[in-house]
């Protein structure tokens, strides 16, 4: 079974994620960008779905710190930002970016899947 690492603060959305994937996946969850970072950092994963906004590191941090690991897995952002600055500060160190309030649950479980 494949490792999905979620690195995002929000409750809500952390039993959301939960709750569409993880059934397919194993799904470990961090609520905070130093932790995560700290778990993806130690290898062992398929799929790192990160915030941008989060606690202790922000998520262009996490990225920038495990985008240049080797054997690393794929790195999706999660966002509702739009601003261009980030965005592209974001795609630069991701494979993927998805804004949270444009996908719908089933897209996001599509999505998720078609990376592997």
């Amino acid at each position: 079974m494949k490792t999905v690492v979620l690195i995002e603060d929000d409750q809500f959305l952390q039993e959301l994620y939960k709750e569409l994937v993880g059934s397919s996946f194993i799904l470990e969850i961090f609520g905070d960008g130093l932790s995560g970072k700290e778990r993806l950092l130690k290898g062992g994963w398929d799929l790192a779905l990160v915030d941008l906004t989060l606690p202790a590191l922000s998520g262009i941090q996490v990225l920038e710190a495990v985008h240049k690991l080797k054997n690393k897995g794929k790195l999706v952002v999660l966002t509702n930002s739009e601003d261009p600055a980030l965005i592209t500060l974001a795609k630069k160190n991701s494979d993927e970016i998805l804004i949270k309030s444009k996908i719908d649950p089933n897209e996001f479980v599509a999505k998720i899947q078609s990376l592997f």
